[in-house]
């Protein structure tokens, strides 16, 4: 049962983790671009979590103030703030929660589920029942079923498709007929987008003809939820597995020999290679 697999006691607390493997998680997905249904899958990692908790380190502060807009120290609060009701909107909206599975292999670091999690205390504080919820792992989007080039045209089986990211440029660049048999359309997600500037942007999601959204704009989870809920859209929380499509080496597991390095297609030059 799913919500016994929820269950996994770590001290005297209980956390999430996910109930789903990654075929159930994507037959599921599967499913409801065949039946063309709305859906959203929504990654909430590290950074999210410190968000909804409000515990992030000094480092961290500093890192997402300068990037989304806030001065630090004097616009702490409002980051939280303007972020804390983003991130909520999509962990209220979601289909399906990607949570990172404390066994995934193809990490390579210590799972601490304070920084991974959250815990049942702290959703029954909200409200919110943890086993009502339907959790697969935070690193779906980067497995090789899902994330990799021949995994995401298996999912698509045909179905077109669009993607929402900052690397647009980068991403133009690919031969996606080799890599997935179709290619895609594309919105660009300006680095300079941030909480307070963003309601024209989402304006022009109603300009989306494909289905299928995939999105990799960092804390902006709740793009996710707009597009299932106003446009009736599969929206796919697809997070740094599109820096990699990019090759842009975000995270040490994309290099060569990594364990993710099946993300970056073959095909970029060492040169395209960033």
């Amino acid at each position: 049962m799913i919500n016994n697999i929820l269950k996994r006691v770590f001290g005297s607390k209980k956390y999430l983790r996910p109930g789903l493997g990654n075929k159930q998680a994507i037959a599921l997905i599967q499913e409801k671009i065949k039946l063309r249904e709305p859906y959203a899958f929504t990654r909430f990692g590290d950074g999210e979590i410190h968000v909804l908790l409000g515990n992030g380190s000094d480092d961290f502060n500093r890192k997402v103030c300068r990037f989304w807009g806030y001065s630090y120290p004097d616009q702490l609060e409002d980051f939280y703030r303007d972020a804390r009701e983003i991130v909520w909107r999509a962990f209220l909206g979601t289909d399906l929660h990607g949570f990172m599975d404390p066994d995934c292999p193809i990490v390579e670091m210590k799972y601490m589920p304070d920084i991974w999690s959250l815990s049942f205390d702290y959703l029954d504080l909200q409200g919110i029942n943890p086993e009502d919820l339907l959790i697969a792992d935070h690193m779906l989007s980067r497995s090789r079923e899902m994330g990799s080039f021949d995994g995401m045209r298996a999912l698509l089986d045909g179905e077109s498709v669009h993607i929402i990211s900052p690397h647009v440029e980068k991403l133009q660049a690919l031969d996606w007929e080799a890599l997935i048999g179709q290619r895609p359309s594309f919105t660009l997600h300006p680095m300079e987008m941030n909480f307070r500037n963003r309601d024209q942007f989402i304006n022009e999601f109603k300009n989306i003809k494909e289905h299928v959204v995939l999105m990799g704009v960092g804390l902006q989870k709740d793009y996710g939820i707009i597009l299932r809920n106003k446009y009736g859209k599969v929206a796919l929380d697809m997070g740094a597995t599109i820096d990699a499509w990019s090759g842009i080496i975000s995270r040490p597991w994309f290099k060569g020999g990594g364990l993710q390095a099946y993300l970056v297609s073959e095909k970029l030059s060492s040169d395209e290679i960033v």
